[in-house]
């Protein structure tokens, strides 16, 4: 199992406002002063990392039944472990599903370590994808 870690290039936004001094609301005028804000997004890291994907289907966990977030479970949602990829994170198949963004929503008991789980429409869908080794990009925000 390879992995990979890249820190995309953090940007700042600098915003010029003026801020406007009202200090005890007095009629004698309005003060204001030029003020300089700097802005930085959040921090994210790519890990990229081979694992075993599997996929799960209808009956079993039909569309929109509630994941282990609290959010309906639909296509573009992925079973993880979340002590190897927390809940929420941002997770790419750029061999399999090239462009499509998947969202860490769900775990599952069988979900340990490297090992993800794809929810698919059918269970057709979900035996033909079956158990293989995927390649996968995880994008995950780091605090300050």
């Amino acid at each position: 199992m390879t992995s990979k870690i890249w820190l995309r290039p953090l940007f700042l936004f600098l915003i010029i406002a003026e801020v406007i001094f009202v200090p005890g609301l007095k009629s004698s005028g309005i003060k204001t002063t030029s003020a300089l804000f700097a802005i930085a997004p959040p921090r994210v890291f790519i890990v990229e990392k081979e694992v075993m994907a599997t996929a799960y289907s209808p009956p079993l966990f039909p569309y929109k039944s509630p994941t282990r977030s609290g959010m309906p479970v639909g296509f573009g949602v992925v079973a993880v472990d979340p002590k190897v990829i927390p809940l929420g994170s941002a997770v790419f198949l750029p061999k399999m599903f090239p462009g499509q963004k998947f969202l860490a929503l769900d775990t599952g008991a069988q979900i340990k370590g490297n090992h993800i789980d794809i929810w698919l429409p059918s269970r057709k869908q979900a035996r033909q994808w079956g158990r293989r080794k995927v390649f996968i990009r995880v994008a995950k925000q780091v605090a300050k």
